[in-house]
């Protein structure tokens, strides 16, 4: 990547060691016919979503998902671009 990119690329793997229940059985994402843009963005939201708790996303400019194998329905891990709002506009206020 980096002598692709001239240098100005690079790629560093953070691995969260754990894994993630989806909300959502793997099958609801309709993989197997073809997934339609707003499928795969409600599995990648659902996703990050799910990770939340367990990741700081506000130091990443990429996220991939990994299915276990025991997710059959999801026969690869799709590329997709998702910009979540900085986590301070995700909070509700207090009160």
């Amino acid at each position: 990547m980096r002598a692709a990119s001239y240098g100005r690329s690079r790629l560093a793997l953070t691995p969260l060691h754990r894994w993630i229940r989806m909300p959502a059985a793997s099958t609801s994402y309709d993989f197997a016919r073809g997934i339609t843009f707003e499928e795969h963005e409600r599995y990648v939201r659902d996703a990050v979503t799910a990770a939340d708790p367990y990741a700081d996303f506000s130091r990443y400019d990429m996220v991939y998902i990994v299915p276990t194998k025991a997710a059959t329905a999801v026969p690869f891990s799709p590329t997709y671009l998702y910009d979540p709002p900085p986590r301070a506009s995700r909070r509700t206020a207090p009160g």
